[in-house]
């Protein structure tokens, strides 16, 4: 008799091959997102470049209800640490023989295999700004999943490299992104930074060519920020698609990785604040490259932080990893910028 179990991933196994044989037959779009030729029903629009090739992924969100399991009888590989309004952990991640399920409190669920990630929306109110909120970060996992590594950082391309700028959530990344932007250097990608290391190097995957911001922020590319969607309502926060929703331009293709910095923001009230650049050794930027692995906690509940450290070190080694301290004021982000230029002056 089989187990409770096998027999759900048995019925998983059986969604996953019904969507994949779906997205054949049908000749769902393809779209490339963080490297990734995904093939989806979902309509992205032109908010996903459009890919070629054979196809690595499939992608699809459903209306109806998700395969019945009861959570609380399956003990959760992990739990996040965030909560939701109502105190509860914002998400969940179960492992189901060879099969993961995210399932994000009273939202949406994700079933991933190797061939397919397929969404279940609990709340059909809000399941564009769900799905296109939470795929991004599922994506990731499942890029972690296949032993490829992703920072907790922005990235943009100067000189035909990509320059990358990690922090914390609300620390400036998208803010010092923008800046760039404005200058005419090209988006890579927003707040995730998948890695490949090839040709010798270390590579930075690209995003979307979405980025989010403060409506401050905001109205350094665009004429009215309100104008742009909020990324959740009741956020504060907007979202804009380069190239037309905001002045810009997006790069849809890898880049090897030519600096790292970690943005330290200065208070806000002190016009001397200096800008400063300075160089991490490289034990240093091994312990900030792990504390900005953008699945840290998930990869230690996996057992994948002893290669995680190996590639860091590695990375370590041949790609310059600084701290960057400056002022949060925004009038003097172009200086800012002028430094970070000055100082890869030379790098690339």
């Amino acid at each position: 008799m089989m187990s409770a179990m096998t027999m759900l991933s048995s019925d998983l196994a059986q969604e996953f091959e019904s969507i994949h044989k779906q997205a054949v037959q049908n000749a769902w779009p393809m779209y490339q997102l963080f490297g990734l030729k995904m093939a989806s029903d979902y309509p992205f629009g032109s908010r996903i470049p459009q890919g070629q090739g054979e196809m690595e992924l499939v992608f699809t969100c459903q209306d109806t209800a998700p395969i019945a399991i009861a959570w609380n009888e399956l003990e959760p590989v992990y739990t996040s640490i965030y909560r939701t309004k109502n105190n509860e952990p914002a998400w969940f991640l179960y492992q189901i023989e060879e099969y993961y399920v995210a399932h994000y409190t009273d939202s949406i669920d994700f079933y991933i295999s190797r061939q397919a990630i397929i969404g279940h929306i609990l709340n059909l109110e809000l399941k564009d700004s769900y799905t296109m909120i939470f795929l991004p970060i599922i994506l990731v996992l499942w890029l972690e999943f296949q032993g490829i590594p992703c920072l907790h950082g922005s990235a943009v391309v100067v000189n035909e490299h990509a320059v990358a700028f990690l922090a914390d959530s609300g620390q400036g990344k998208s803010t010092l992104t923008t800046a760039f932007l404005q200058a005419g250097f090209p988006l890579l990608t927003d707040d995730k930074l998948p890695l490949d290391e090839r040709d010798g190097g270390i590579w930075a995957r690209s995003g979307t060519p979405l980025i989010r911001f403060f409506p401050e922020v905001a109205e350094m590319l665009v004429e009215d920020h309100r104008e742009l969607d909020l990324i959740l309502p009741g956020f504060t926060k907007r979202v804009a698609h380069i190239e037309r929703d905001a002045q810009g331009r997006f790069c849809p293709i890898p880049m090897p990785l030519a600096c790292l910095y970690i943005l330290e923001r200065n208070g806000m009230e002190d016009a001397e604040q200096k800008i400063t650049i300075c160089s991490l050794s490289q034990r240093e930027a091994v312990m900030e490259l792990i504390r900005y692995d953008f699945t840290t906690r998930v990869n230690a509940a996996l057992g994948f932080s002893v290669a995680r450290l190996g590639f860091y070190s590695k990375m370590a080694a041949s790609i310059p990893v600084k701290r960057l301290s400056y002022p949060t004021r925004y009038d003097r982000l172009l200086e800012v910028r002028s430094a970070i230029l000055e100082d890869l002056d030379g790098l690339t």
